[in-house]
């Protein structure tokens, strides 16, 4: 839940699952559980692949088994908790330990072929396992340079345009839940405004209860038709482009909890 009790967490990114761990729901439980082990069962794997090698054929193996250990360990170090794939970029460091395992590996299978026969199958994995790393490097590399859509981003950036020209002030909740990442939290940067987090399940009360003054939710979602109920809330105009896949709600002046008091 982080220091600030005050925030709707996404503790286990509750807006992909839909469901939050402390209520009753077995089935998505007893999933994300067996969805651990199974991580876990992998960590266990690779652990035992470094006792096995360095114990069978310590003179072989070398010092290139130890590669294996930063692998295991940032898995180890992100298992634990929920990562989306805009979240990648926490496993890049692994990409050169993955690739030392790789020719160590080559090597170590092929140490027993016969000389002419174990440089062309030496060349071959050498340039298959070349390839598996240079065309994606090399793909991610024009994504980098030329961008790729980013819905989310876009999306905020035309309310950030809407917003700063409007009477809306106040702490941001809520995603969006837009390809590319969380609409809510790129526009509460673009603001310089706190952002307290989401969850799916949240009621509009609940967001004002953590003091949100404005919240961005999905368009034509649960909780935006909850929010288009709830009096206390008033939707923003629509805005054009791809903003308008998002409504973005404001707490009325009289019902903050600030004006409240």
């Amino acid at each position: 839940m982080g220091g600030n009790a005050a925030t709707i967490a996404r503790w286990l990114g509750p807006v992909a699952l839909g469901w939050l761990p402390g209520e009753a729901n077995g089935p998505p439980q007893l999933r994300f559980i067996g969805f651990d082990l199974c991580g876990w069962t992998l960590v266990g794997m690779g652990a035992a692949w470094i006792a096995l090698v360095r114990r069978r054929s310590r003179a072989t193996a070398r010092m290139w088994t130890w590669a294996l250990l930063p692998v295991v360990g940032l898995g180890g170090l992100y298992l634990p908790f929920w990562v989306q794939r805009e979240e990648t970029r926490y496993f890049y460091p692994a990409f050169p330990f993955l690739w030392v395992l790789v020719v160590g590996t080559v090597g170590w299978l092929t140490r027993s072929a016969r000389k002419a026969r174990r440089r062309a199958s030496r060349r071959i994995c050498f340039w298959g396992a070349g390839l598996s790393f240079a065309i994606p490097a090399l793909v991610w590399l024009g994504v980098a340079l030329n961008g790729i859509p980013n819905p989310a981003s876009r999306a905020a950036h035309e309310l950030a345009v809407h917003v700063q020209s409007s009477d809306s002030h106040g702490p941001l909740a809520g995603s969006g839940q837009l390809p590319g990442g969380r609409t809510g939290l790129y526009l509460a940067f673009m603001l310089r405004e706190s952002w307290l987090g989401d969850a799916a399940l949240a009621t509009p009360a609940d967001f004002a209860a953590v003091g949100a003054q404005r919240v961005v939710v999905r368009r034509g979602s649960v909780q935006a038709e909850a929010f288009a109920r709830d009096r206390d809330w008033q939707a923003l105009p629509e805005v054009e482009g791809v903003a308008s896949a998002v409504q973005l709600f404001h707490l009325m002046p009289m019902k903050s909890p600030a004006r409240a008091k």
